[in-house]
């Protein structure tokens, strides 16, 4: 008789347990006046629901229509970085496998083909354009850098006075985009002068409006020599691959920016 009381109790408690697990469960309310006791700080952290929340003019942040593509690997050869700030070893300057052109300048090996096809367009529509500098050496960029101080010392300007202005138009050694192979400076056949006059000529606004379809980027675009250190070069255009290139371009971003590398 005893155990079948106890039998009976037993599903009674059950029963009651049911009764009270379903009430909290439909009854949010209820839940958080059972457990009060023990809400801590954390619950600031949780969201209110649309209904709960007070009116306010500022909206959430809606969906973009901007890039949302992944990070660019900045171990990608392609992207290298080479500034003052990220000066190349010797060893791996010298290291670069390179091609000749065929005036005789030499360029990186991977992008020889994009390269030279950029040019056949650009003469087959009637723009003649001439690769003036490309691949340099860590001691070519030293008698380059080291000339230009000189010129300046000639003009007047103290030594660091000379220092300072020689490496806004000439990279440090080490420093140079040229160093990498990837970059060449180009100008028109009939305007070989390295100034913003150039800009005026249809073969390089052509290269302007066209580089990125070959994967090459105007390395130092204007108004951003505060970051990249250089002054603006529309002769200098550096190969990044298509898919960055045409990123950076349609952004009118420079290759510190996209990096995310801005000191």
């Amino acid at each position: 008789m005893n155990r079948k009381v106890h039998f009976i109790l037993l599903e009674m408690i059950v029963v009651v347990f049911f009764i009270l697990l379903s009430a909290v469960l439909l009854n949010p309310d209820l839940e958080t006046g059972l457990h009060a006791s023990t809400v801590s700080e954390s619950n600031s952290y949780f969201f209110l629901s649309s209904s709960s929340q007070p009116e306010s003019s500022e909206k959430p942040p809606e969906s973009s229509s901007q890039d949302t593509s992944p990070a660019p690997n900045i171990s990608d050869w392609k992207l290298i970085l080479a500034n003052d700030r990220h000066p190349l070893e010797a060893e791996y300057i010298d290291s670069i496998k390179t091609k000749e052109l065929p005036n005789g300048l030499s360029v990186d090996e991977r992008i020889y083909e994009p390269l030279e096809r950029m040019l056949n367009d650009a003469e087959q529509l009637g723009y003649h354009l001439v690769v003036c500098s490309a691949y340099r050496s860590y001691d070519k960029q030293v008698d380059l850098f080291n000339n230009r101080v000189q010129r300046y010392r000639e003009q007047g300007d103290t030594q660091e006075q000379a220092y300072n202005k020689a490496k806004t138009s000439v990279a440090l050694p080490g420093a140079s985009e040229h160093h990498t192979g990837l970059a060449v400076d180009i100008v028109a056949d009939g305007y070989q002068n390295l100034d913003d006059s150039m800009m005026s000529r249809p073969e390089i606004e052509w290269l302007y409006a066209h580089c990125q379809d070959y994967g090459f980027i105007v390395r130092y675009p204007d108004g951003k020599s505060d970051i990249t250190g250089i002054i603006h070069e529309p002769w200098h255009y550096r190969y990044v691959g298509v898919e960055n290139a045409r990123k950076i371009m349609s952004q009118g971003i420079c290759l510190e920016e996209y990096l995310g590398m801005v000191s």
